[in-house]
């Protein structure tokens, strides 16, 4: 539920077509994350309208941010 509200909220304030499918990245992902997305990224894709999802690779020198007890993060790449 955290998920597809995180993808609709980011829509919202990038004022993003709901129907437009997005790639989505997920940073700071647990096993457990994983675990729970994989049978679920069908469903996900369908509902939340995702092109595509898949884990933020870090280069190197490069920080993605604290993880720090904020949990998974939804990273939606835009052009520009």
């Amino acid at each position: 539920m955290q998920f597809i509200l995180g993808v609709r909220r980011i829509r919202g304030e990038m004022n993003i077509a709901p129907g437009k499918p997005l790639p989505v990245l997920l940073s700071h992902a647990t096993a457990q994350d994983r675990a729970w997305l994989e049978p679920n990224r069908q469903a996900l894709g369908f509902i939340a309208r995702l092109e595509r999802s898949s884990a933020a690779r870090r280069r190197r020198g490069t920080r993605v941010g604290d993880r720090a007890g904020r949990g998974m993060r939804l990273l939606i790449p835009l052009p520009g």
